[in-house]
């Protein structure tokens, strides 16, 4: 079984300072350990500026582990309060998502 987790976020900044951002913090996880994939993608449909960061790991127990490194990672924290300062999303935008391959 494989579990999805991803959040789609709404572009409110400069568009290519976003994009820079969000390749980055794509690199930043996929160090995590568990982390099997991690990709950013630009939403065809929806809200115009739509980012959606999505990442795969093997099982909940693995999802687990994922959710520990995110929680103790403080330089993705750091990346986080960065794009807060800097205004490169909307935050009342922000969806969650966790899914499981069938």
């Amino acid at each position: 079984m494989t579990i999805g987790i991803g959040r789609s976020i709404r572009i409110a900044g400069d568009p290519m300072a976003a994009f820079a951002f969000a390749k980055d913090m794509v690199e930043h996880i996929k160090k995590w350990p568990g982390v099997t994939r991690s990709v950013v993608w630009a939403s065809m449909g929806g809200p115009t500026g739509t980012l959606v960061f999505f990442s795969e790991c093997a099982d909940l127990a693995t999802l687990d582990r994922v959710n520990t490194a995110m929680m103790e990672d403080a330089g993705y924290w750091a990346k986080i309060a960065e794009a807060r300062t800097k205004g490169l999303f909307d935050l009342g935008s922000s969806q969650d998502m966790i899914v499981r391959q069938l």
